[in-house]
């Protein structure tokens, strides 16, 4: 009798521990077109200035730069994404008028297009648990507007403690 409440305080502390150890957020997909197999869009990039507040160091960033190091981009000039059912291509060129074309693996899904950068995950049950993510969902809105959205998680649990963060950043362009 003892042993059995024993045995169900155990199971319920383990779920406890392991469901609150994961970053939860919801998004409503109501007011998005489905993506087709064939998607083709053209977009224009924007390149932003960014001023450290604690240093006087200035650093750029744009959707394009998340995946080159390349400082010569051409933002005059449209981008592009291209999507089959598990392939996506960016095409993009830069001052010298070379032009590249990256290529992520993903899956399409009704309303979306979902490619992970990276996805790492350490897990010994119940001791650790780790896990890192940078995920990016592609969608249409209903307005035609391209909407790339970029989510990071980074969360752990060792024995019962656990801790995280996730943010996410939204880009929104206008399709040419």
């Amino acid at each position: 009798m003892r042993l059995l409440k024993l045995n169900k305080i155990v199971v319920f502390l383990v779920l406890i521990t392991t469901i609150s150890c994961s970053v939860q957020n919801q998004t409503s997909t109501d007011y998005y077109k489905s993506l087709g197999p064939n998607l083709n869009v053209r977009f224009y990039d924007k390149l932003d200035t960014l001023r450290n507040q604690y240093d006087a160091s200035i650093s750029t960033r744009s959707f394009v730069k998340l995946f080159t190091d390349k400082n010569d981009v051409d933002y005059t000039k449209p981008m592009a994404i291209k999507m089959t059912e598990n392939k996506m291509y960016l095409h993009f060129s830069d001052a010298q008028k070379k032009e590249f074309v990256l290529q992520f693996y993903g899956k399409l899904h009704k309303q979306k297009f979902v490619f992970y950068t990276n996805y790492k995950t350490i897990n010994f049950p119940v001791l650790l648990l780790s896990k890192q993510m940078e995920r990016f969902k592609i969608q249409l809105s209903e307005n035609n507007e391209l909407l790339i959205e970029k989510y990071n998680v980074n969360e752990g649990m060792m024995l019962c403690f656990g801790a995280g963060n996730s943010y996410e950043n939204l880009y929104r362009f206008k399709i040419l």
